[in-house]
């Protein structure tokens, strides 16, 4: 069994020592605390609603094989089929929402400026263009 004598005596004689310690374990106590606090955050920010009916969502991705593929008709024919089925709301050519990919960019507010840019960001459908700034 584990003596507790020998080890408080060491650590009354050894008084810098024993300080040490105190201060590894508060800082470790600290982090580890602090570590806590940050992840039930996340967890908490991943269980909100999203506001997207994401149960509605279907995503798919294709990769053309013939050098010669004409991409935009592919596009324009596969979404007027996918339009056409039973209980499509809508189809549309563009990043799926809650996977993490997206473009982004600066906008400026005048020519040639540097600083300052106001974040957007992208998003294509079909025939438009829309941009939510940030």
């Amino acid at each position: 069994m584990l003596e507790l004598r020998p080890i408080l005596s060491a650590l009354w004689r050894h008084k810098i020592s024993a300080l040490l310690i105190a201060v590894q374990l508060g800082l470790t106590l600290a982090i580890v605390g602090n570590a806590t606090v940050v992840i039930q955050e996340r967890i908490e920010r991943i269980a909100r609603p999203t506001g997207v009916a994401v149960t509605d969502i279907v995503t798919a991705q294709f990769m053309p094989i013939a050098k010669n593929y004409d991409r935009l008709e592919a596009f324009r024919l596969d979404l007027d089929m996918i339009r056409q089925l039973p209980g499509v709301a809508a189809a549309t050519v563009s990043r799926a929402p809650l996977t993490g990919g997206g473009s982004g960019t600066g906008l400026y507010t005048a020519p040639n400026q540097e600083i300052g840019a106001t974040g957007g960001a992208q998003f294509w459908g079909t025939n438009t263009l829309s941009m939510l700034w940030a």
